[in-house]
């Protein structure tokens, strides 16, 4: 890399470090005063403690707010460049516009690489102790509706298929009360072997601890076993968890949890979309990075600076929502996740060099 290279490189990521440290800062505040407004008022809980859950919660937003910080830094850093009268030395020394930028659409290249590696991994993590923290102060756990609904899964055993329903019961992992298990045969002779229906059943050390078990099969009575222990090589808990968002795995587990929760029956649209969108970051840095470098291109003695810079902020803005809307479509299944995380970020992309091409012209 050539000294200017580095040199805009450089100022790039002292602004970079400074916005981060800024946004953090304002983020913590107004989530602290939120927590305050809406877990604060009806749990008594010490400052201390709320903002225990507010740094929790800090990377994930953070990580967020990141397309934004990109922007920022990237018309900071050439408003700058040009206020200084350096940027037209560095243009009429031969440096193209694409060259300009270059430095700053690598190091959102980098930023996606760290999010993708480090931020993202520690938020999911930060975020699931935050759901799990929050239900504890909120009870929740024990009053929330979500806890009180009937939820199913399959299970691969080696005779054949299971399908299993019951209530989760709050505050006590993997058990599950009215809970039915239809038992099929994968075999020859393929097709319903038995029902089991169970008033209490806990999963634990690889098997199923049925109570009040009555066992139905095909032309028979009804038949009251009482207790019954099945084995089961699948955690209920690694794809039912409470804690289980869509922000809550990493995006290096996704792949893996994706098939572990088809493997038992249950949707992933929107842990695919996640994915794709965690995928697609990177590429919506760099869209970012181009959009807040073209707005302080020209010369300030050209004016209009104020107005190019307002409609940057505005084609981010516009790119930022698209962005959402691909996700909120392709999370239930509209469009493909594909085309939902990578087509407005690439069209941007696309848009943007254009215009860097016309303006070396």
């Amino acid at each position: 890399m050539k000294r200017i290279d580095r040199y805009i490189a450089w100022q790039w990521f002292k602004w970079f470090c400074g916005l981060s440290l800024i946004f953090a800062l304002a983020i913590a505040a107004i989530d602290f005063v939120e927590q305050s407004r809406t877990v604060g008022a009806r749990v008594d809980l010490s400052p201390a403690q709320l903002g225990w859950l507010t740094c929790l919660k800090l990377p994930m937003l953070l990580a967020e707010a990141l397309p934004f910080i990109v922007l920022v830094t990237s018309l900071f850093t050439y408003a700058r460049l040009g206020r200084r009268k350096e940027l037209p030395v560095i243009q009429t020394s031969g440096y193209s516009s694409f060259s300009v930028l270059l430095p700053s659409l690598v190091m959102s290249g980098l930023v996606g690489a760290v999010h993708l590696g480090v931020l993202n991994p520690a938020g999911a993590r930060t975020t699931a102790a935050f759901e799990q923290h929050r239900a504890e102060f909120l009870a929740l756990m024990s009053t929330g509706e979500e806890n009180r609904s009937t939820v199913w899964f399959k299970e691969v055993t080696g005779a054949g298929t299971r399908l299993v329903s019951g209530t989760p019961l709050p505050g006590q992992p993997n058990t599950f009360s009215n809970i039915t298990l239809f038992e099929l045969n994968s075999g020859g002779n393929a097709g319903f072997v038995r029902r089991l229906m169970a008033e209490q059943g806990v999963w634990a050390w690889g098997s199923w601890q049925l109570s009040g078990v009555t066992e139905q099969v095909a032309d028979a009575p009804p038949n009251v076993i009482g207790s019954l222990v099945l084995n089961s090589d699948f955690d209920p808990s690694s794809v039912l968890a409470q804690t289980i968002t869509r922000k809550t795995v990493g995006f290096a587990d996704l792949p893996r949890f994706i098939e572990t929760r088809q493997a038992a029956g249950l949707p992933t649209d929107k842990f695919r979309m996640r994915f794709a969108e965690l995928a697609a970051s990177p590429l919506l840095y760099f869209a970012m990075a181009l959009i807040g470098g073209l707005a302080c291109l020209r010369l300030d003695r050209l004016g209009q600076t104020a107005l190019r810079i307002s409609v940057s902020v505005l084609a981010a803005i516009a790119l930022y929502l698209s962005v959402q809307l691909g996700i909120s479509l392709g999370a239930a299944g509209q469009i493909p996740v594909s085309l939902a995380a990578f087509g407005p970020p690439l069209a941007a992309s696309f848009i943007g060099l254009l215009l860097v091409t016309a303006n070396q012209h």
